[in-house]
This record gives structure tokens, C-alpha cells and sequence, in this order.
């Protein structure tokens, strides 16, 4: 189910300045296990200033950017 769901968010990623659909496939990728492309997408919405509670906790929990940390919300 996460392939299948993973096709939808390559669909529609575009540059990747959509930051709910980079949410979502930055979630799909970690979920799939930490990975290069994660972790590059994770810190992609990092610079943007995305500091959803509910993502910042999964890049915390799975490693995927050091500035995940435990003081981040």
C-alpha cells in the first residue's frame, strides 16, 4: 500500500514547493524505512520552515535530519 501510495505523491510532487504533498511523500519514503531520499526530502521541508509537531516527531524517531532533535515541538 505505501508503493501505491508513494506513485500519487511522485505524481503530483512537481518541484516540490507544494509543502503538504512533500509532507506526505517525505512520510511515505520514512515509512518505508530511512532512506537517502527521505532524508533529503525531510531536510527539504526543514529549510522551507515546515514544523508540523506530527513530522517533526517521525524525523526524530527515524533519524532523518539532525535538526529533528528532541527540543524541536
Amino acid at each position: 500500500m505505501l508503493a501505491e501510495a508513494l506513485e500519487v505523491t511522485e505524481a503530483i510532487l512537481g518541484d516540490g514547493d507544494d509543502q503538504q504533498v512533500l509532507h506526505n511523500h517525505a512520510t511515505i519514503l520514512a515509512l518505508q524505512g530511512p532512506s537517502e531520499p527521505a532524508r533529503y526530502w525531510a531536510a527539504r521541508l526543514l529549510d522551507s520552515g515546515w514544523n508540523r509537531p506530527q513530522f517533526l516527531r517521525l524525523c526524530r524517531q527515524l533519524d532523518l535530519d539532525p535538526r529533528c532533535t528532541n527540543d524541536a515541538p
